[in-house]
C-alpha cells in the first residue's frame, strides 16, 4: 500500500508540474486527486442508499458519508454496484479500475474485496487524466429507518402506508453506498403487505426501501436481509382511523 501511495503521489506531482489548466466550475461530483476534473457517482442498481426515493432515512445523518450532488461516497459496500463518470473542461474520459479485483461491466463497478481502490479517468489518447480513491468495507449491520429515525418498533393503522428503509453500515458504523439486493419478510402473513415504494418507477421488493401497508390489527415482526446480515423490527397494526 505504501508503494502504491508513492506512485500516485509521484503522478500527482508530475501533473502539477506540467502546468495543466484548472478545471471549470462544476458544483457536482468530487474533485479528482490530481485536480484535473470531477468524478461523479451514479446509482445503477436498486438498493443504493445514495438514491433513496423516500424520506425514511434522515439525509442529514448520511450526507457526509454518502455525499450530495453526485459526490463520491466515503465508503462503498463490498459487493455493492455503482458507477463513476468523469468530466473536465467540458470533455469526458473513460473511467476504469486500477486493480483487477474490481468487477466492471453490466452498468457499473463492483468491488470484490475490502480496501482502498483507485479509479482512473483515461482520456481518449490513453493518458491518465485524473484518478480518485474509493474505500470498500463489508456490511456489518443493518438499521431500519422510518420517518427520519431509527425506531425500536413501528406502528401503522389498517389501510395506512409507511415507508421503511434498511441502511447498511460497516463495522465502524459508517453508512455504505453501493446497490445491493434485500429480502423483506413478515413473520405473520396477512397482517401487512410489503410493497414497492409508490410513485417510484425503479422500486422493487428487492430494494433497500419498501412500504408497509396495514391490513389486519395485531403485532408481527418484519425482517430485512442483505447477504448474511439481517435485522428485525417489531410492527404493530392498529385499528383503522375513521375520517
Amino acid at each position: 500500500m505504501e508503494r502504491r501511495h508513492e506512485v500516485w503521489t509521484a503522478l500527482a506531482l508530475a501533473f502539477v508540474a506540467a502546468g495543466c489548466e484548472p478545471i471549470e466550475h462544476d458544483p457536482t461530483g468530487s474533485v479528482g486527486d490530481l485536480g484535473a476534473g470531477r468524478f461523479k457517482y451514479d446509482c445503477v442498481a436498486t438498493g443504493d442508499a445514495v438514491c433513496n426515493a423516500t424520506m425514511a432515512v434522515d439525509e442529514n445523518e448520511t450526507a457526509l458519508a454518502l455525499g450530495v450532488a453526485r459526490e463520491v461516497p466515503l465508503v462503498v459496500a463490498v459487493g455493492g454496484r455503482f458507477d463513476l463518470s468523469f468530466s473536465s473542461s467540458g470533455e469526458t474520459a473513460f473511467v476504469e479500475a486500477a486493480r483487477q479485483d474490481v468487477v466492471s461491466g453490466q452498468g457499473g463497478f463492483i468491488i470484490a474485496e475490502p480496501g482502498l481502490h483507485a479509479f482512473l479517468a483515461r482520456a481518449a489518447s490513453g493518458e491518465v487524466a485524473d484518478f480518485i480513491h474509493v474505500e470498500a468495507r463489508r456490511v456489518a449491520e443493518l438499521e431500519v429507518w422510518a420517518q427520519g429515525a431509527v425506531p425500536n418498533s413501528v406502528s401503522l393503522a389498517v389501510g395506512e402506508r409507511l415507508a421503511v428503509a434498511a441502511l447498511p453500515r460497516d463495522g465502524l458504523g459508517a453508512p455504505l453506498a453501493g446497490g445491493g439486493s434485500y429480502d423483506w419478510s413478515a413473520s405473520t402473513l396477512g397482517q401487512v403487505d410489503i410493497e414497492p415504494v409508490q410513485g417510484s418507477i425503479t422500486s422493487t421488493l428487492r430494494d433497500d426501501e419498501v412500504e408497509l401497508v396495514g391490513l389486519v390489527e395485531g403485532t408481527l415482526t418484519v425482517t430485512v436481509t442483505r447477504g448474511d446480515v439481517s435485522v428485525e423490527i417489531p410492527v404493530t397494526v392498529t385499528p383503522e382511523v375513521m375520517p
